[in-house]
């Protein structure tokens, strides 16, 4: 993983005031409700957008520049952003609320520590993908291509998967157009083409997803994708059962079984995207559909770095402490309650040596149910 993130560093985004995270290829994600963990994935989200030139779409959705910054424009009049992929790759920007409440790029700049390439200033969309800076002998600087792919490879086209939506309208269940399969994509609304693509180009990883698949469900017997005979332009959801000589769709799946198919097709797909970032993938499952999936993310991080937000004990009792990232809310700088009521987010990854004598008896997600982990409401 070439292009694998070391560090991310953010200043005055939501409640992250001031963080910088160290990452690896496997990073799980565990704190209170509110403590912050979706706000480090939505960052992914708005890096996403900038390198897509789609920033002002982003913040107006959010509800405009106020609501992303770190206690609003009254507090904070900037927010940073540095990324860093391998030992000195380095992207960075800052961006400045106006007063039409969109955020302006006071400067962005790529390349490798201490020679990096100054993109532009006070542009109200980033360039990124548009050919990098020329160096005055007429050639492209081999920094600045190598970390532009690597920001394509890890950003460009990919969001935060959220398989929430599962329910009887959710798109994952309803028809969608055969040839939806260049990337899934990240609600699983192009589940079916996206399964029938590896059916038809990709046959041994089809066959793993089926495998898993009947590993949490065993009355699955297979997928039976084909486009529809009356539209061919259109395909749905369509599998088999155990003992039923019919087919079945989407409406006759739990939530979910449905729910671990996106799962397993996003982490057994043959080029999964360079990061696969994760909120709260155990919501619905078993705890034995936990342990399996927990296999899945483990043999992903071999190909991918993985991100992921839990608020699973079952699932952190398969990980290693050092995969782990606990995340609270604690007063801003230490401070007290009378001198500044505002909290900000805090990240601490866990290690085994100091928690070495206690895992010889527990497991690392019961370490977290019995609070010797942190990762709870904070009062104080």
């Amino acid at each position: 993983m070439a292009s694998m993130l070391s560090e991310i560093s953010v200043a005055g985004f939501k409640s992250l005031r001031d963080v910088t995270l160290d990452l690896q290829p496997m990073n799980i994600l565990i704190g209170a409700n509110g403590a912050g963990k979706s706000n480090l994935l939505s960052l992914f989200k708005l890096v996403s957008e900038v390198v897509g030139g789609t920033l002002q779409n982003y913040v107006a959705a959010s509800g405009g520049a106020d609501h992303l910054l770190y206690f609003r424009k009254k507090t904070t009049r900037e927010l940073s952003i540095r990324f860093k992929s391998g030992t000195s790759l380095i992207y960075e920007c800052r961006l400045v609320p106006t007063e039409e409440d969109r955020l302006f790029f006071a400067d962005e700049r790529y390349g490798v520590e201490g020679e990096r390439v100054l993109l532009h200033g006070g542009h109200f969309e980033s360039k990124m993908l548009k050919p990098p800076p020329r160096r005055s002998d007429g050639k492209t600087p081999y920094a600045a291509q190598r970390f532009q792919k690597s920001l394509r490879d890890l950003m460009y086209g990919r969001a935060v998967y959220h398989f929430h939506d599962a329910g009887y309208t959710a798109a994952m269940r309803a028809t969608a157009k055969t040839d939806d399969n260049r990337i899934l994509r990240s609600d699983g609304s192009n589940l079916a083409p996206f399964l029938y693509w590896l059916k038809e180009k990709h046959d041994l990883e089809h066959r793993r997803v089926s495998d898993a698949v009947r590993l949490v469900a065993p009355f699955f017997k297979d997928f039976a994708l084909s486009p529809l005979k009356l539209a061919p332009e259109t395909i749905k959801l369509e599998w088999e059962e155990v003992g039923d000589e019919g087919y079945r769709d989407a409406s006759d799946l739990s939530d979910g079984t449905l729910r671990f198919m996106c799962l397993a097709t996003l982490l057994l797909q043959p080029q999964p995207p360079g990061l696969i970032l994760i909120d709260e993938p155990e919501l619905g499952l078993h705890p034995y559909a936990i342990g399996i999936l927990a296999e899945l993310l483990r043999a992903a991080s071999r190909r991918s770095q993985i991100i992921v937000s839990s608020q699973s004990s079952a699932l952190v009792n398969h990980f290693k402490p050092e995969d782990v990232i606990v995340v609270e809310r604690k007063r801003e700088n230490g401070q007290t309650f009378e001198s500044s009521g505002r909290q900000e987010t805090v990240f601490k990854r866990l290690d085994t040596p100091s928690l070495e004598q206690w895992l010889e008896d527990y497991e690392l997600g019961d370490l977290w149910e019995k609070n010797l982990l942190g990762g709870r409401p904070t009062y104080a």
